[in-house]
């Protein structure tokens, strides 16, 4: 999947018969749009979470420079995490009111550790977002693809 425009490979994919269009109730197209704009504020809140023990843990550990280097190193993440969240928030946005995305329906060709492989799709890994966790090969899913990034979603 590297280097290859999302968009157009889903729309070779439709053209072979590999995925299919399909038609989501509101509801699901809504919780798929919260899903996705709360997986980086997910991890903002827990860099905050964090940063907060990291600073507390300094008053006690402060005397040692390996301690200030851990926290002072997890609140720059946080800070780093913050502003990739405010970003996502704005990209996911404007790429909903452009109109780009889509729900497909396609098969599961294999499974992996990190993920399953989809028919038309064997080179990368699709990670579930949101429902089931579990699908075999051969299993029919529903696929979310939102910008340039692909999820499978079940109800």
């Amino acid at each position: 999947m590297k280097n290859v425009d999302m968009r157009f490979r889903v729309k070779t994919l439709i053209e072979t018969n590999r995925l299919t269009p399909v038609d989501v109730g509101a509801k699901l197209q809504k919780r798929y749009f919260v899903r996705f704009l709360l997986m980086p504020i997910k991890a903002f809140l827990t860099g905050i979470v964090l940063s907060i023990a990291s600073w507390i843990a300094l008053d006690y550990v402060g005397q040692f420079a390996l301690f200030r280097y851990i926290a002072g190193a997890i609140i720059a993440v946080t800070i780093l995490l913050g502003v990739i969240t405010v970003w996502h928030v704005v990209d996911t946005a404007v790429t909903i009111l452009r109109r780009d995305y889509g729900f497909y329906e396609s098969a599961i060709v294999d499974t992996s550790r990190n993920g399953y492989q989809l028919l038309g799709i064997e080179d990368g890994v699709t990670l579930v977002l949101f429902g089931r966790k579990d699908y075999t090969p051969g299993e029919k899913v529903l696929i979310a693809r939102m910008g340039e990034d692909l999820r499978i979603i079940s109800e």
